[in-house]
């Protein structure tokens, strides 16, 4: 939308690291699970994580989650993974309960070198 200012524009992610006094923004971690927050995340030069299966990508609540025959649930989350690294997410993880394995990850070995895309997450399991 032309004027905006909203989302996938970093402006908000952005004033909030500025808020907090983080420097440099490669060193934020920004967890969304919309595509458009990982693209936000992407355009301020952050680490982005997007979550799948407890987020706004699957759009279901946990009894939903539950109900759902297990082919389908793991259709639907590969579906999603590949949307989240298809928007440039450097990590895709089902739960924000995963995010230590990635900041742990970060620590070691940095952002993944493999570039935009890497389904590094499914490594960390």
């Amino acid at each position: 939308m032309s004027g905006s200012n909203g989302r996938p524009k970093p402006w908000l992610s952005t004033r909030v690291a500025e808020a907090m006094d983080v420097y440099p923004l490669s060193s934020v971690i920004k967890v969304d699970d919309t595509l458009v927050g990982i693209e936000e995340g992407l355009n301020a030069g952050m680490v982005t994580v997007g979550v799948v299966k407890s987020g706004n990508e699957l759009g279901l609540d946990e009894h939903e989650v539950s109900a759902l025959p297990l082919a389908e649930l793991d259709a639907r989350l590969a579906a999603g993974y590949k949307r989240m690294y298809d928007a440039g997410a450097h990590f895709v993880v089902d739960t924000v309960a995963e995010l230590p394995a990635i900041v742990e990850h970060l620590h070691r070995w940095g952002v993944p070198r493999a570039g935009l895309g890497s389904p590094v997450a499914h490594q960390l399991r």
